[in-house]
């Protein structure tokens, strides 16, 4: 239970940082740039946790990939309302399907029911 709590801080903490330090980095370098950056963060950071030789370098690892956890939603949002997927839709409907999108499996479903019953499609 206690290493639980332990990931939990060590995810959720850095989150909160990386997630404002990728707010920065979409206002200075882009929303497109700033993922790319973040998913091969995550491509990088998941192969050392992998091979992770030691428990502490492990725990290093998981301090980074708390870092870089809400880089991909402070960094996908700008870019989704920035590029409407369909150019007849307003930023609020692909921001919603977007967190549709998030809500898991659930979600994935309804998603795709929501885009088959769109009008024009």
């Amino acid at each position: 239970k206690g290493s639980e709590t332990t990931l939990f801080v060590v995810l959720t903490v850095p989150a909160v940082v990386g997630s404002y330090v990728c707010g920065l980095l979409v206002d200075r370098i882009g929303p497109k740039r700033t993922l790319l950056f973040v998913i091969m963060a995550w491509i990088v950071l998941l192969a050392g946790m992998i091979a992770a030789p030691s428990r502490a370098f492990f725990w290093g690892v998981g301090f980074g990939i708390g870092l870089i956890f809400g880089g991909v939603a402070t960094a996908e949002r700008p870019l989704l309302l920035s590029r409407p997927l369909d150019p007849a839709s307003s930023g609020a409907s692909t921001a919603g399907l977007c967190k549709l999108r998030e809500a898991g499996p659930h979600g994935r479903a309804k998603t795709g029911y929501s885009r088959r019953r769109s009008p024009g499609r």
